[in-house]
């Protein structure tokens, strides 16, 4: 009998259903393929025996197959065929585990099992994108999603409305042509390579002296060129070209990057044909390789519009800006000629969350409010982009971006006609403080490089001191557990590095030769870092430094690296209440200057961003006092106040509350539902704040600090000193970022082998 007559009569305890195949009509749930895996299971059982058990390795590599050609049916590109497997292995394990104890149990525990058969409802999601907007989505091609199926794949992610139809024969017919133009091209560049090859040995065995020519050598070299001719698979070009058709976008993009003048970029591929036609490669009728600087200029300007046109974005969920004053490349004229200048302008990025997607950069006329806002403003309406989406609005925390009644935060809001969730950088909140300590002991910066006091003074040369012994602080501790190396920069590392001598009380020769980062005033994490270096250079030191040593070691790189690593918008509120915590060991003086700053700067106790970190807490009781307040706060929303922009001023903070969601007093605001849960229904609130286990909620993607962002106000600032004009900056800033993506290092030989297998160009 075979397996698809076989009717089972034994239901399963866990889902109350009997085991059935998977669909070909639709992609697979969890609770598909192991029902699946179950019918596989008893099927094979029966078709070898009653008594024969088949492996589970054996049943979970042919439900792995099954669900990898649903995808494929689907044409979505999807995992490897191990982490398949794997993923259907982990969660068979825990069903298995679930059933037995519901045959054990199965009244005590029957809400945890519907709890299972709800998740279990959730797509058996192998996709190898795994982005929830496809418009921000940067995986490699070979890994996105195809257009045409993005709409059907998120369908499946959450309604499962849609079924796969029959063969789409237009579309199928497409890519049956793209298939065979590709093949044919590959076939052409080999059979190409090899005739060069050929072409290059005859060539030289016609120069050696011994060599004889024949009559009938002679007419059969004519008939077989005059075979070739007609071939253009097989035949090279018979007369020298001056013309360069090569599209050198790679080449461009490099030069770009790495600050290459087109004059050098074309010496140096020039130079690269030349040893290929040394060694044999290409022949002198392809001289038209060589390349001059205006064919790399060109190529940089095909390359910057075609990213502009391909890379739009039509939707913003998450818009986070940041600005800085850059000496500006310009021209100006006078008479009849044109002259080059350096001006003052100011420069504002704009980045679209989550994925840290640049989509441009702005200039206002000056540094007001007003005129950032506008620029802002217009930038999008000339991009025609979709604000109705946008829910997160994030930048640092000066008073021109959060002002409660005149900020840029705020006017953004106004224009809209909706409040938006305000994201303040954390990391920028950690320095403040720190800043007001060390101004409070050592006085305020003198320039922007140096400070006026008898410790800033010393800064600038720590370095060169010599390394003596110190005194360790051991009651201090680094988050190790949530520290990776590759994602520091150099003077990340080195605050590091230094934090973990200090507190061992022994620091290697290496570090105390690298160097701790340059001087600046708006480099608090260089300070930090000259600071701990100047304390294990000093004999005898001062009272001053070891209390900045003692609260760079508790407050300042703990937190750093915690908000850095636990980058969410979720953990935001936690991270602020760490750092009341973390001060709490100063003496009520200092205290008070760094709880000053604290309060200044506590935007994530606003109640909207503890909500949110309420929602994702472990504990069950407080996910449910979130659940309460959230509905009651849509309770008393009327509909003349629902949806209006509000005054988000920061709350008076409670230093001596025992848990985050206490810091502020609930009573005296005016409590609101946060942006970001606009769209988020109250069944499922009510679903995702019940269970025994923390929701993830799409709000979590979003980050709480711009270290990201950074990296391109610092790109925007090296185009500004580049090249002139907006336009001629955008194409720069698109074209660099593109070459980071494509090739993010360069160390060893497979860093770019890897971008020939998944370049399709």
């Amino acid at each position: 009998m075979s397996v698809s007559k076989f009717k089972f009569r034994q239901k399963c305890p866990v889902f109350g259903k009997y085991p059935y195949n998977l669909s070909e009509s639709q992609l697979p749930t969890y609770q598909d393929v192991l029902l699946c895996y179950q019918f596989e299971r008893f099927g094979i059982g029966r078709l070898r025996g009653d008594n024969y058990e088949p492996r589970s390795k054996e049943v979970t590599e042919i439900v792995a197959k099954k669900a990898e050609n649903t995808f494929k049916k689907s044409s979505i590109p999807i995992v490897s065929h191990t982490r398949v497997v794997q993923m259907l292995t982990t969660y068979h394990k825990k069903f298995l585990t679930l059933k037995q104890m519901v045959l054990r149990n199965p009244i005590g525990l029957s809400s945890k099992r519907d709890d299972f058969v709800s998740s279990a409802g959730k797509l058996f999601d192998i996709a190898a994108c795994k982005c929830i907007y496809f418009s921000s989505c940067t995986c490699p091609k070979v890994r996105k999603v195809p257009i045409n199926e993005q709409p059907f794949l998120l369908d499946q992610r959450t309604t499962r409305i849609g079924r796969i139809g029959s063969v789409d024969l237009p579309e199928t017919k497409k890519i049956t042509k793209k298939n065979e133009r590709k093949e044919k091209l590959s076939k052409r560049h080999s059979t190409s390579t090899l005739t060069r090859k050929v072409s290059a040995r005859t060539r030289d065995h016609s120069d050696q002296p011994d060599s004889h020519t024949d009559e009938n050598n002679v007419g059969a070299s004519h008939i077989d060129s005059s075979k070739n001719d007609g071939d253009d698979e097989f035949s090279l070009p018979s007369s020298k070209t001056k013309q360069n058709t090569l599209v050198l976008e790679h080449t461009a993009l490099a030069a770009q990057r790495f600050g290459v003048s087109d004059r050098v970029a074309a010496l140096i591929v020039s130079s690269a044909f030349l040893d290929a036609k040394k060694a044999g490669l290409i022949t002198e009728d392809q001289a038209s390789f060589v390349t001059d600087k205006c064919k790399i200029s060109r190529a940089e300007k095909s390359v910057g519009v075609k990213l502009q046109n391909t890379e739009s974005i039509d939707s913003v969920y998450g818009l986070y800006f940041d600005g800085r004053k850059d000496n500006t490349l310009t021209q100006v004229s006078e008479g009849e000629k044109y002259y080059r200048d350096t001006v003052k302008e100011e420069h504002i990025s704009l980045i679209a969350e989550p994925g840290c997607h640049y989509f441009g950069h702005v200039t206002s006329p000056s540094g007001s409010a007003e005129d950032e806002t506008e620029a802002i403003w217009q930038h999008l309406q000339d991009n025609s982009v979709d604000v109705e989406h946008l829910e997160v609005v994030g930048a640092d925390g000066t008073n021109t971006n959060t002002g409660w009644k005149g900020g840029i935060i705020r006017k953004l809001e106004e224009r809209i006609g909706r409040p938006l969730q305000r994201v303040v950088c954390l990391l920028h909140s950690n320095e403040l403080p720190f800043r007001a300590l060390f101004e409070h002991i050592d006085g305020v910066s003198k320039s922007p490089n140096t400070f006026s006091g008898d410790i800033g003074k010393l800064l600038p040369y720590c370095e060169k001191l010599p390394v003596v012994k110190f005194e360790s602080f051991p009651s201090c501790q680094l988050p190790s557990e949530v520290i990776n190396p590759t994602q520091l920069s150099t003077d990340q590392a080195y605050l590091y590095k230094i934090s973990e001598a200090v507190i061992s009380g022994q620091c290697s020769s290496d570090l105390a030769s690298m160097h701790p980062g340059n001087m600046c005033k708006s480099r608090w994490l260089t300070c930090a870092n000259r600071i701990l270096r100047l304390y294990i250079s000093t004999d005898k030191p001062t009272k001053e430094i070891k209390i900045l040593v003692k609260y760079i070691l508790t407050v300042y790189p703990p937190l750093w690296f915690s908000i850095r690593f636990n980058s969410s918008i979720k953990d935001g509120s936690r991270h602020l209440y760490a750092a009341i915590q973390r001060s709490r060991y100063l003496p009520a003086k200092l205290r008070k200057v760094v709880d000053s700053s604290i309060q200044q700067n506590a935007f994530f106790a606003l109640p909207e961003n503890i909500l949110l970190s309420m929602m994702t807490d472990e504990r069950i009781e407080v996910r449910k006092l979130a659940l309460d307040r959230l509905l009651a706060a849509r309770e008393a929303e009327s509909d003349t106040i629902n949806g209006r922009v509000r005054c988000n001023k920061v709350p008076k903070l409670n230093f001596k509350a025992n848990t985050y969601y206490d810091m502020i007093n609930w009573k005296t605001i005016t409590l609101t539902v946060p942006s970001v849960l606009c769209s988020v229904s109250n069944e499922e609130l009510i679903k995702g704040l019940s269970g025994d286990t923390a929701e993830v909620w799409k709000f979590s993607e979003f980050p709480s600090h711009t270290v990201a962002f950074e990296r391109i106000v610092k790109l925007v600032t090296e185009a500004s000193s580049k090249v002139i004009g907006p336009q001629s900056r955008d194409l720069f800033i698109r074209s660099t970022l593109k070459s980071r993506q494509q090739v993010p290092k360069f160390s060893t030989k497979s860093d770019f082998i890897n971008k020939f297998d998944t370049d399709s160009d």
